[in-house]
């Protein structure tokens, strides 16, 4: 899990690039065989996962791709 401490769409796109370039990795998947499973480019998913990159319809497909949900949970600053 990522902790964003500081809110700015930046950050988020971040965060969530993080999560998806590690869910990739854990399962030993080229960005490539991903990218086709979705309908994207290799570059927008590179770019996505890089967090320069927000495509809120490319999110959802790779969501579901995973089979994962967002889920956000707010926790005291420490």
């Amino acid at each position: 899990m990522t902790l964003i401490q500081n809110i700015k769409n930046k950050t988020f796109r971040k965060a969530i690039g993080i999560e998806f370039a590690r869910l990739r990795r854990e399962r030993n998947q080229e960005i490539e065989k991903v990218a086709a499973a979705v309908g994207a480019y290799p570059e927008t998913v590179d770019r996505l996962e890089l967090g320069y990159y927000t495509a809120y319809g490319l999110t959802a497909r790779l969501l579901k791709y995973y089979n994962k949900d967002i889920k956000i949970e707010l926790v005291d600053r420490q």
